[in-house]
């Protein structure tokens, strides 16, 4: 590889994924990298495909790409594996890890890391030697930023919702494949076309889906009791980014402390409130990660389709009056999480982020790879000036009524990637992990981002 090494980091899902690989972003650039391309997933591919080497860091992985790989590696990449699902909290994770890593795709990955021990060990017992050798324990970058150091990178933000919603019970709904945005139809077909999926894997998302819906309807049911017994208390539902909010506005439109939301980073909005409510859901995990009252309400289980982990960290609650009761407690400042040393061991199996640093292990594991040095990349201005006058074309188009704005699932989870926002969340960053380094970022476009290191 010659000297320029430059990364490229996709990102999809904004309010999930943007800055946390914003933290691994600094930190590779601490440790020597300088150029680094980061935005959408089409805007990354397509810039990589104009350089001979790089390291591409995927957040998963599809038969369907499988051409793409194969171009990077023949340019003489290396493809790292930082799975967005790498915690796969299943009882039986069997499926669920043939199909996240599976044999079809994975010989293309060169360095695989997952969210802690647990995910190793099941590697190593349901996929061969090749893969587990390839594989870090490092966590995910996205948990570190609940620790509380970065508290402060989203105080603005917090204040801002604490001013607005008061004291208020987060709810964070995570029944994307009862209630997906694409409707449920469109969504069991793309299911049943993917090609990385094992058929064990479509049978759990189909029975996942018929069960979560009678969970969704008992939620619904559950928070308006809550809303009615206790008036004075604000709820916030959080729907997963992937689902559709027309059920929620429907049922909770008549309802005055009880809000709809679906914007910014998960963290602020944990870190905002006075608890939080969940079914089996990762933010579960991450608000205890912040010292937060967590409740798991379970109407009912169905230990084949639900992540079990979140539920068992949590307190475990199945009737509405005891759900009540509980948010009573919160209040009262009179609630504890059931956290047995037996849970610790057990969440500091699976999540490795709770006694490390995932964005400084990676940062770290690929500089002993890949030794950067200090050299830029030459960007294509032409290019940059041609697809900078694309989007001012394309905006004056929508506003003129002629064309209309790109309403796709995928575009409303990307939503955009801003130079201005890139540079200001990277120097608070570098302030809060004490870093002394240089950066400029460059707007290649409305998709994506050059970051570039200066010393």
């Amino acid at each position: 590889m010659n000297k320029a090494t430059p990364i490229f980091i996709p990102y999809e899902t904004k309010s999930r994924e943007f800055d946390g690989k914003l933290l691994l972003i600094s930190h590779l650039l601490n440790e020597g990298f300088y150029n680094i391309f980061f935005g959408s997933r089409g805007g990354t591919k397509r810039e990589a495909l104009k350089y001979d080497n790089g390291i591409y860091i995927f957040k998963s992985l599809s038969v369907d790409e499988i051409p793409f790989y194969k171009e990077l590696k023949r340019k003489n990449f290396r493809l790292a594996l930082i799975h967005a699902e790498g915690g796969i909290h299943y009882k039986d994770n069997k499926d669920s890890i043939i199909s996240a890593y599976s044999n079809k795709v994975f010989d293309f990955i060169d360095i695989n890391y997952v969210f802690g021990e647990a995910v190793k060990n099941d590697i190593s017992k349901y996929l061969n030697s090749k893969i587990y050798n390839k594989t870090i324990v490092s966590g995910n970058p996205r948990f570190d930023l609940l620790k509380e150091k970065f508290h402060p990178f989203f105080e603005n933000k917090t204040k801002k919702i604490s001013d607005e919603f008061k004291d208020f019970i987060l709810i964070n709904t995570s029944f994307s494949v009862a209630n997906p945005v694409v409707g449920k139809e469109n969504f069991l077909k793309y299911i049943k076309a993917e090609k990385t999926y094992s058929q064990g894997v479509v049978d759990k998302i189909i029975e996942k889906s018929d069960f979560f819906h009678g969970v969704l309807n008992d939620y619904i049911e559950a928070i308006k009791y809550c809303a009615n017994s206790l008036p004075k208390v604000n709820f916030v539902i959080r729907p997963h980014p992937s689902e559709s909010l027309s059920i929620y506005e429907e049922s909770f439109g008549s309802f005055p402390n009880v809000n709809i939301v679906k914007k910014g980073n998960v963290v602020q909005w944990i870190l905002a409130s006075k608890g939080v409510i969940h079914y089996d859901c990762t933010t579960g995990l991450e608000s205890l990660l912040a010292n937060k009252p967590v409740i798991s309400y379970l109407p009912r289980v169905n230990k084949k389709v639900v992540a079990w982990l979140p539920i068992y960290m949590s307190k475990q609650i199945k009737e509405k009056e005891f759900l009540k009761e509980n948010i009573d407690k919160i209040f009262e400042d009179n609630f504890e999480n059931d956290l047995i040393p037996e849970k610790i061991s057990t969440f500091n199996s699976v999540m490795h982020n709770v006694k490390n640093h995932s964005a400084m292990i990676i940062a770290k594991d690929l500089k002993s790879k890949y030794n950067p040095l200090n050299q830029l990349v030459k960007i294509d201005k032409l290019d940059t000036i041609k697809r900078n006058i694309k989007k001012d074309m394309k905006n004056i188009v929508i506003e003129l009524g002629l064309k209309k704005e790109n309403n796709s699932i995928s575009w409303k989870k990307f939503e955009n990637c801003k130079k201005n926002e890139v540079s200001n969340k990277l120097n608070r960053i570098k302030v809060l992990e004490k870093m002394s380094y240089e950066t400029s970022v460059i707007q290649l476009g409305e998709e994506l981002v050059y970051i570039k290191r200066k010393n």
